[in-house]
């Protein structure tokens, strides 16, 4: 500060410590005001920050949900194809059967009817006066008439469709003693996915449940970082890019494109569909197990010690031998994320997955938990990535 030069010493006194005591009041009040001014010009930005992000989650997850929209559309009317053509194919074989049941009919009718008249001819001819005759030719030709229609309504209604009835079965297990093959199940799922659960649910009270299905559960990481408003975002902790990675390169194989979408399910490394669409699921591991594998695994060793698995069969450069661990059964709080607050019970978890070339034909596991831990080895074509030829769980020791 500065003061006019002919000013006396007490009047410059008296200006300094008026001056000093309101730089010293005053400067709190700036510091607390600089102090909010800069809290609030850095909470500004942030929070048009978080809302940039929150937009860009919120278009990110509408693009998925409209692909995933598009795709369960696309196969709901393939599925609707498939079931039409199944039923038409049922129609034409009821027909068929009414058909084949009619003629039975009308041929027994007009059997009747020549039986009949036999008998009626033979009734009109003179009876003989003394002792019994011979048959007559009428007589005989009733009697082979009558064995005729017998034998017809025999082999219309009883043996024909004993024999229809064990045709079907040897078409449908040509080989007497045959199971049916294991059929692998992959589902691609995330904690942190709204409509999983459902899919989820299905492999834990459906299909782990049936022999002769092997479901597992591939957990992806890509929704680990999503942002579900307050909720915020849910580490899956059973999450691995592997499995992330193993979904895109299966639905650039059979879809043609990159893109995921959860829960997916691949039904024995041939075709794919939505994780919860159970009927389709059932239909095309049907179809999957129509396939009589000619590839066998055995089994040496046990939990405590590790499993090892040896492949026996014709097998090409092409194939892979894939070796899984998995948990059982696993229940989780989810505590974030878009089901927060739910309670979640997984199956089947795939925690190591690993694949091996085609002329190693053995594969080692190491010592797994009995109560918690299994385990199970599969070949599959196309390096791992196509249809699968033959699957087989490790044993319960």
């Amino acid at each position: 500060m500065k003061f006019p030069p002919h000013s006396p010493n007490k009047f410059r006194a008296a200006i300094a410590a008026v001056a000093l005591v309101f730089s010293m009041v005053g400067a709190p009040v700036a510091v607390a005001q600089s102090a909010d001014s800069d809290a609030s010009a850095d909470s500004r930005p942030a929070t048009l920050g978080d809302l940039k992000e929150l937009r860009r989650e919120n278009r990110r997850e509408f693009r998925e949900l409209r692909h995933e929209m598009r795709e369960e559309n696309r196969e709901l009317r393939q599925e609707i194809r498939e079931e039409n053509r199944e039923f038409r194919q049922e129609i034409r074989a009821e027909v068929q059967g009414v058909r084949e049941t009619m003629n039975a009919i009308w041929a027994t009718i007009v059997l009747g009817f020549v039986a009949l008249s036999a008998a009626i001819l033979q009734s009109r001819q003179p009876r003989p006066q003394n002792g019994s005759q011979p048959a007559s030719k009428f007589q005989t030709a009733a009697v082979v008439v009558a064995f005729a229609v017998a034998a017809a309504y025999a082999a219309f209604f009883i043996v024909m469709p004993v024999l229809a009835q064990n045709t079907e079965s040897q078409q449908q297990n040509p080989e007497s003693g045959q199971t049916k093959p294991l059929v692998v199940l992959e589902l691609f799922t995330s904690q942190g996915c709204y409509s999983c659960p459902p899919a989820e649910k299905l492999v834990d009270e459906v299909f782990t449940k049936n022999p002769n299905l092997l479901p597992l559960e591939m957990h992806v990481d890509y929704w680990d970082d999503l942002i579900y408003g307050l909720a915020g975002s849910w580490e899956d902790p059973f999450s691995s890019e592997q499995f992330s990675q193993r979904q895109f390169a299966y639905n650039l194989k059979l879809r043609g494109n990159r893109g995921g979408y959860t829960p997916q399910m691949i039904v024995h490394g041939a075709a794919q569909t939505g994780g919860s669409r159970r009927d389709h699921i059932l239909r095309l591991a049907e179809k999957a197990a129509e396939t009589i594998p000619d590839i066998k695994i055995n089994f040496s060793g046990d939990s405590e010690n590790g499993f090892t698995a040896e492949v026996e069969g014709a097998m090409n450069d092409g194939m892979r031998i894939a070796s899984a661990v998995f948990y059982r059964r696993e229940v989780t709080e989810v505590k974030s994320g878009e089901n927060k607050g739910k309670t979640l019970a997984n199956s089947n978890i795939v925690t190591q997955l690993k694949f091996a070339p085609a002329s190693r034909r053995q594969v080692k596991f190491p010592a797994l938990d009995p109560e918690r831990q299994s385990c199970a080895v599969w070949v599959q074509r196309g390096g791992g990535l196509g249809p699968i030829v033959a699957a087989a769980r490790c044993p319960e020791i």
